[in-house]
């Protein structure tokens, strides 16, 4: 549940709407980054959910966070935006060029993820 808030965390409302959308992305493609963003964050492999839970806790407790059917508006963390463009081009279909594009992303949330913590713990952030 802590994913899905801190994705969460990264839209913002809809112009009119309690709603808030994330840029167009295959659920599977969402699915994937969560999972390998737990399980890079430590969480043993065996005790990531299925798809099928994943989906659930998303309807059941944060159905305000929808995927965009068109494409663009930007979050509020634009180099996220602009990896997650990156990663949607239609020029990027090539499996080499999508694996590394998730890679560089799970780099920079995994460096947010080492700032916001040392920011909690009254350290200096560090960040690359």
């Amino acid at each position: 549940m802590g994913w899905w808030k801190d994705l969460r965390d990264e839209t913002e409302f809809m112009p009119n709407s309690h709603f808030r959308e994330l840029d167009f992305i295959e659920e599977k493609d969402l699915f994937d980054e969560c999972k390998s963003n737990l399980i890079e964050s430590g969480t043993p492999s065996g005790s990531v959910g299925s798809f099928t839970l994943w989906k659930d806790v998303w309807s059941g407790h944060f159905g305000d966070v929808k995927i965009r059917k068109h494409r663009k508006v930007d979050g509020k963390d634009r180099k996220r935006a602009f990896l997650r463009y990156l990663l949607r081009r239609k020029v990027t279909r090539n499996r080499r060029d999508r694996e590394l594009i998730k890679q560089l992303r799970s780099i920079y949330r995994g460096s947010l993820r080492r700032e916001a913590a040392d920011l909690l713990l009254g350290g200096e952030a560090s960040t690359f």
